[in-house]
């Protein structure tokens, strides 16, 4: 059975420099293990009574006067800061004393297994708390609202900014902290501090109450797409607490755009998972089962635009051909400076029509295919046409696409932010979001800070700034954007970045008419066919109308009746605007043309589509290499994700998104890491500044 045990008489105000001579000299560690459990729990405990602390018995083993003066003489230093935080009422200060001594015995009592008695506690400190009340000791920071530690030489700064703080636990939080370092100077000072106040540092990043920043850096990130989600999220998990979101949208995401479409949800922008090797996108998720193969090919699924099937054959050759293009498989065999068409050409004419020579009509359909195989070339790279984008280029990808079970590509922002599985362990991210926050104007050349401007003219002020947003954004606001105007290599290569843009549809039949075998159809159109289109409603080029982009439908999985389709091609921004009654007509008269003659193809009753291209916030969907532009061993991709320092030469603006990755650009995985490349920059800048 435990004895109880009564402290000492209360020490009264005493100077805290040297040691006491009449206080034992605890080994250091000993008193930083009670100091740091101690600070880590009183934040819990004065937000709710019932908060237990887990602190195993005999954990640091310290004697068991040792850590009774440690706790009455925490409790005195806390004192004035409690009092100061709830404006001298002496009632609700007494309150809070209760709740943070009762963990103070608790602490004691799960280390020791000692029973304090916090009646005598409360006694002996209590004329020492209305005192402090009274006088109104660190009285100022009633008043302000933001807490800011940092580092001037040995000693820390506490430094206050702002209005009337919402909540009074920070302040005690702050305090506890402080005094705990002043505290065990006194018990031991030959001992090196840095030990003790890295630990501190990094528990009070993870004692935040509502309205506070206790962090060294603050970072502004720039757009919630999953590059910036997973930049915030990796700073979050790391204590960096100070963080602001901005979204120009009214929505979180950025191109992964999960809606309700039918009897589910549909993706209008990223919607496959590349791969499973080296894929943090599906490393994040593989746990929860929300991933299945695509299982689908061009091959046997292309229709010729007379109604029937294309040879099997034929199929086979052009969807191997244009996934070797896509995957860039021939690297080193394409001379530099051509164009993706370029490389089919070649290979086209060098592998796929000699073994059709003798088969005129198979060869004329060959020829036709040319028209057929652009498209779909272009729909990889998200290009106006196939000698847009680079033969060359150091893009990896892998031959293994996964689709979403039912839910979304939504996911992997909700599995980033932790409110997948379960929402009770979301990150404290939500009120760091800004929702319809365009960003105008980032000024980033002082001594310090970026002070980042919104369209309604909110500012904001940080040490870092993450910018996210697009390369069309970058491409169409660079020279209004930053102040000053970036460096002359940052411009080159935002200049010299691709960036384009696909259509993605997603339709509902009002009856299904399709085979349960069917899963996709591709469209392969003749020139006699090509050239008498009669669908006049809409944009058309040379005399052909704009359905003739419309490359394919695919099922939408776990989503009755319901079909996606995709576009491609230099007709985008117009087919963007179309409405919704005459995008529905041009894909049924496509959908008749090729299937017509073999199904009864029903009404389609509902669309929605994408709007990338059209959209000021994006202004495309993915980028790509230029033709031209490739130099091997120099990315520009590299050079668009270098930061950008100021004059102090400190890295103050860096750049995240799928096109500041030199290898897996366009896809979710690229961008998420590149938000965990910047995130884990500004973690060694701070720490390095930190030693």
């Amino acid at each position: 059975m435990a004895s109880t045990v009564r402290p000492r008489s209360p020490p009264g105000r005493r100077k805290r420099c040297g040691r006491r001579p009449d206080v034992l000299e605890p080994d250091e560690h000993q008193v930083l293990g009670v100091v740091v459990d101690v600070f880590a729990g009183v934040y819990h405990v004065v937000v709710a009574v019932n908060t237990t602390v887990e602190v195993g018995p005999g954990v640091f083993g310290c004697d068991e006067q040792q850590v009774l003066r440690v706790v009455v003489d925490v409790v005195e230093q806390l004192s004035p800061v409690v009092a100061a935080a709830v404006g001298a009422d002496v009632d609700v200060l007494h309150q809070e004393v209760v709740l943070v001594v009762a963990f103070l015995a608790r602490v004691v009592h799960l280390v020791l297994g000692v029973v304090v008695d916090t009646v005598e506690v409360l006694d002996r400190i209590v004329v020492v708390v209305i005192e402090a009340a009274v006088d109104g000791l660190l009285g100022e920071v009633a008043s302000r609202s933001q807490l800011r530690l940092s580092v001037v030489g040995p000693e820390w700064d506490l430094v206050l900014m702002g209005e009337r703080p919402k909540a009074r636990v920070s302040l005690v939080v702050a305090g506890v902290c402080q005094r705990c370092i002043s505290l065990w100077r006194s018990y031991s000072c030959q001992f090196s501090t840095f030990t003790l106040e890295w630990r501190l540092c990094t528990l009070i990043r993870f004692s935040v109450a509502d309205g506070f920043d206790v962090n060294l850096a603050s970072v502004c990130v720039v757009s919630t797409n999953q590059f910036g989600i997973a930049a915030a999220t990796k700073l979050l998990e790391n204590s960096f607490n100070n963080i602001t979101i901005l979204e120009a949208e009214d929505r979180i995401g950025g191109r992964i755009n999960t809606v309700k479409f039918g009897q589910n949800v549909v993706d209008l922008g990223a919607e496959y998972c590349t791969g499973t090797k080296g894929n943090i996108a599906y490393d994040l998720v593989k746990e929860y089962d929300v991933l299945e193969p695509a299982g689908l090919t061009l091959e046997d699924n292309i229709y010729y635009s007379d109604g029937t099937k294309l040879d099997l054959s034929l199929s086979h050759d052009l969807n191997d051909l244009i996934f070797e293009i896509y995957q860039k498989k021939y690297k080193g065999n394409v001379t530099e400076g051509k164009s993706t068409g370029d490389a089919f050409r070649e290979r086209y004419n060098s592998v796929i029509l000699p073994k059709y020579q003798n088969d005129k009509k198979k060869t004329k359909i060959l020829e036709e295919g040319l028209r057929f195989s652009e498209g779909f070339v272009s729909l990889l790279d998200a290009t106006p046409s196939w000698s847009e984008a680079s033969a060359n280029s150091d893009f990896e990808t892998q031959n293994e696409d996964l689709v979403w079970k039912g839910v979304g590509y939504k996911t992997i922002i909700d599995i980033l932010m932790k409110s997948y599985p379960d929402p009770k362990k979301k990150l404290d991210i939500d009120n760091k979001i800004h929702l319809n926050k365009k960003v105008q104007r980032i000024i980033w050349d002082t001594d310090e800070t970026v002070t980042v401007v919104t369209a309604d003219n909110s500012t904001y002020t940080a040490d870092y700034v993450i910018f996210t947003p697009s390369a069309g954004v970058l491409k169409k606001d660079k020279d209004t954007l930053f102040d000053p105007k970036l460096p002359s290599l940052k411009e080159d290569a935002i200049i010299n970045i691709g960036y384009g843009s696909v259509i993605k549809f997603v339709i509902n039949f009002s009856t299904k008419w399709w085979h349960d075998d069917d899963k996709l159809f591709a469209f392969f159109w003749s020139h006699d066919d090509l050239n008498s289109i009669n669908f006049s409603d809409g944009p058309s080029k040379d005399g052909v109308s704009w359905v003739a982009q419309i490359l394919e439908l695919i099922t939408v999985p776990h989503n009755s009746n319901a079909w996606s389709g995709w576009i491609s091609g230099d007709l985008l921004q117009e087919i963007e605007k179309l409405s919704d009654e005459t995008m529905k007509m041009g894909i049924k008269y496509v959908v008749n043309k090729f299937l017509g003659k073999t199904y009864n193809v029903t009404e389609i009753t509902e669309i929605v589509k994408s709007t990338w291209t059209i959209n000021e916030n994006f202004l495309g969907a993915i980028s790509y290499v230029k033709r031209g532009t490739y130099k091997r061993g120099e990315s520009i991709q590299g050079k668009l994700a270098e930061p950008v320092t100021n004059a102090a030469g400190k890295p103050k603006l860096l750049f995240a998104g799928e096109a500041t990755h030199s290898t897996h650009y366009g896809l979710v995985h690229g961008a998420i890491e590149t938000g965990h490349r910047e995130a884990q920059r500004i973690i060694e800048l701070y720490s390095k500044a930190e030693q």
